[in-house]
């Protein structure tokens, strides 16, 4: 666990949305989701989650090749 969720909430926004995008690089959505679920409505929470997915999915790893 990175940080933990307790106290997100009251946090900078900045803060909180650089936590999400970690967990969501990280594939852990669903902590994602928990922490952008308490200041964004649920639409924008998707499009978060799907561009996290996005980001994942071009990140190249040690070892293998982009193409």
């Amino acid at each position: 666990m990175l940080l933990g969720t307790d106290g997100v909430n009251n946090s900078l926004p900045q803060r909180r949305d650089n936590l999400a995008l970690a967990y969501g690089l990280l594939g852990r959505e669903d902590a994602a989701k928990n922490i952008l679920l308490g200041t964004q409505p649920s639409g924008q929470v998707q499009d978060n989650l799907d561009f996290y997915r996005y980001l994942r999915d071009r990140v190249v790893q040690p070892g293998k090749s982009a193409g």
